[in-house]
């Protein structure tokens, strides 16, 4: 008995290392307009695989798909000459390559490859990557009305869902009045992040980063320290604030002067 079930195991898991995989990451970011790559690689790798045929296609799986890779009378004609093989020669690889990238290519894209591994028909599909697409990060920073630094960073994105922008203090430590909105701007989806960080807390370091499903996919850092707090402005505002005070002032003294008068 216990050598017919290490038989069925030995069995059972010759026929599991029998199949091949491929192996896709779940998240890929790029930014408009310039080239994407959606890996794509082969597990196990160097299996001696004859009759190949690869194939990408994106959409949901057994309904309203539609082909990217190889181009032909049913491929999306909005990928025409922008997709290719990213390493045609790599036998461990069907990493698809996508040049300038647009905001409608955010879709989910699937790798397929059909193939005999040791005399036995595969047909075999990754589990997805989605590919999402974003414009570049606006981080700006202010201080106007009140003693802190306001930072706001937004981003033009293809869909909000699964998309986060936030923004950090770069090494840890707390976030002020942190607020996000998402808006339509000249036809666009828009990530806006707002944070107040307080001058007593100069110098320190900020990064606005865009991330979707817990994937980093871009950032940028900001650096504040004395030198950028504007110290003309703040000297500016004090100079109006005095001024403001000193109208205020000669006005109450005009006033009491005209009531001595009518006293008079």
């Amino acid at each position: 008995m216990l050598n017919l079930l290490i038989t069925s195991c030995f069995l059972i898991c010759t026929g599991a290392c029998d199949h091949i995989v491929l192996k896709q990451p779940e998240v890929v970011g790029i930014q408009e307009g310039e080239t994407a790559v959606l890996p794509c690689h082969i597990s196990p790798p160097n299996a001696n695989l004859s009759k190949t045929t690869r194939r990408w296609w994106f959409g949901k799986r057994g309904s309203g798909t539609v082909g990217v890779f190889p181009l032909n009378n049913y491929s999306s004609p909005e990928h025409s000459g922008r997709v290719q093989l990213h390493d045609p020669g790599d036998r461990n690889s069907l990493s698809l390559e996508l040049t300038r990238a647009q905001m409608s290519d955010q879709q989910t894209y699937f790798c397929s490859l059909s193939l005999i591994y040791n005399g036995d028909y595969q047909l075999v599909t990754g589990n997805g990557t989605t590919l999402f697409v974003y414009g570049p990060l606006e981080l700006t920073r202010s201080s106007c009305s009140k003693p802190d630094i306001t930072l706001c960073c937004q981003v033009a994105v293809h869909g909000g869902d699964g998309m986060m922008l936030s923004l950090q203090p770069v090494g840890g430590g707390e976030v002020f009045n942190e607020s996000n909105e998402t808006f339509v701007a000249g036809g666009q989806i828009m990530l806006k992040v707002r944070a107040n960080v307080p001058v007593s807390n100069v110098p320190v370091a900020y990064s606005c980063q865009l991330s979707a499903y817990s994937k980093l996919l871009l950032q940028q850092t900001i650096q504040l320290d004395e030198e950028n707090v504007p110290v003309l402005f703040l000297s500016t505002c004090l100079a109006v604030s005095a001024f403001s005070i000193a109208i205020l002032c000669v006005s109450w003294l005009t006033q009491r002067r005209e009531k001595s008068c009518l006293r008079c």
